[in-house]
């Protein structure tokens, strides 16, 4: 009952419909009246910080600030800011549909008097996000609200943008070496100007029977570097590789970086190593072959500086022992002015100049056995 001065109202139809009477009068005023039946408000919030190419979800909450419960529809509008998209709602009693970047919910659950009603909105965070943004939501009802300043909530949010980590290579190694890895081989970029790379987790490692990875120089107390072990961004311009083996051969081994925000890069980066060998100095190999005989013309021998006998030798290093038996034997020849004799050609083996001179010292055995005969005869 409204009691105005020199007037009794009456209520009468829908509740915010009211006939006034003055009791002093004969004549009716009618008036239309405002019944303040709903206070509204508004909460908007979320958990963290959102991940540039992820997903981030908002939490919603309406509340009756009223007595009575709420008749009617309640719409929540959402302007979401560029780069957020939306993606689904949670509470079947809400229904949402964005168009662009508005999205309005609606709901016609009756919220008790003094009640609540909550939804979550998930969201994708494009890449394009900006690090710091503002989502505002606004809640309105079918009657006035009394007091709209609390029908806004804004939610700042803050966006990581995932870092991002690079390939490298290393190139050439020599096998069976010991090299520092140059500091720029494992790079990462937190994509935040507020933004740094706080430690790399090593997620593969090299084939152990090309070589290993060290923190510190082995050679004074450096460790290997096992599968998971995170670095510092100091550890990794410490970083050494020892080759073994003596071929050429291509290993490497992965990493992700993470920043100071949480955020993990969400690919390895990959630090290739190139083990390069110089020409192979290997042993000399025996190959063993049907020999095959051919017809050749015996190649007359060289006479020696001093007229006596000389002898083919199939390898030029034997003559001066040869010329040398020759002049010590000089004038015992007789009525022999030119000999000639041609080794056969030797297959070449590792042992081809051992066979060489053996063959020699038998020739020349023989011939000196047949000047003897010859000088004993004529005797």
């Amino acid at each position: 009952m409204l009691l105005l001065r020199g007037c009794l109202a009456s209520f009468s139809g829908a509740a915010n419909l009211a006939t006034l009477v003055d009791t002093q009068a004969a004549a009716s005023v009618n008036v239309i009246y405002n019944y303040l039946a709903h206070d509204l408000s508004l909460s908007k919030t979320h958990t963290g910080i959102f991940t540039a190419g992820t997903q981030g979800v908002y939490n919603l909450t309406v509340t009756n600030k009223e007595s009575t419960a709420t008749s009617g529809t309640i719409t929540v509008n959402d302007t979401l800011p560029s780069g957020l998209s939306f993606v689904s709602n949670s509470n079947a009693d809400w229904s949402c549909v964005a168009a662009g970047q508005v999205l309005t919910c609606t709901s016609t659950t009756p919220i008790a008097g003094n009640g609540t009603s909550s939804f979550f909105i998930a969201v994708n965070v494009a890449n394009s996000t900006l690090s710091s943004i503002n989502n505002t939501a606004q809640v309105s009802g079918e009657l006035t609200d009394p007091l709209p300043n609390d029908n806004t909530s804004t939610d700042p949010t803050l966006v990581n943008h995932l870092p991002t980590v690079s390939n490298s290579t290393v190139s050439p190694i020599t096998p069976g070496s010991t090299i520092q890895l140059p500091s720029s081989s494992i790079t990462a970029n937190p994509n935040d100007i507020s933004d740094s790379i706080v430690n790399y987790t090593i997620t593969s490692l090299p084939d152990a029977i090309v070589g290993t990875i060290y923190l510190g120089n082995p050679s004074s107390g450096g460790t290997p570097i096992t599968l998971g072990q995170v670095l510092s961004p100091v550890d990794i311009t410490n970083i050494y590789f020892i080759s073994v083996g003596s071929g050429s051969a291509t290993t490497g081994f992965t990493y992700t970086a993470k920043d100071s925000l949480g955020g993990v890069s969400i690919t390895n980066g990959t630090v290739n190593l190139s083990i390069v060998n110089n020409p192979a100095k290997t042993s000399p190999s025996v190959i063993t072959s049907n020999p095959t005989t051919t017809a050749t013309t015996p190649t007359p021998a060289p006479k020696s500086a001093t007229g006596g006998i000389g002898v083919a030798s199939a390898n030029p290093t034997e003559t001066n022992s040869i010329n040398l038996i020759n002049q010590i034997n000089k004038g015992s020849v007789l009525g022999v002015s030119e000999i000639s004799t041609t080794p056969p050609n030797l297959i070449r083996t590792g042992g081809e100049e051992s066979s060489n001179k053996c063959f020699l010292l038998l020739i020349l055995a023989i011939f000196m056995s047949c000047l003897q005969i010859l000088s004993i005869r004529k005797n």
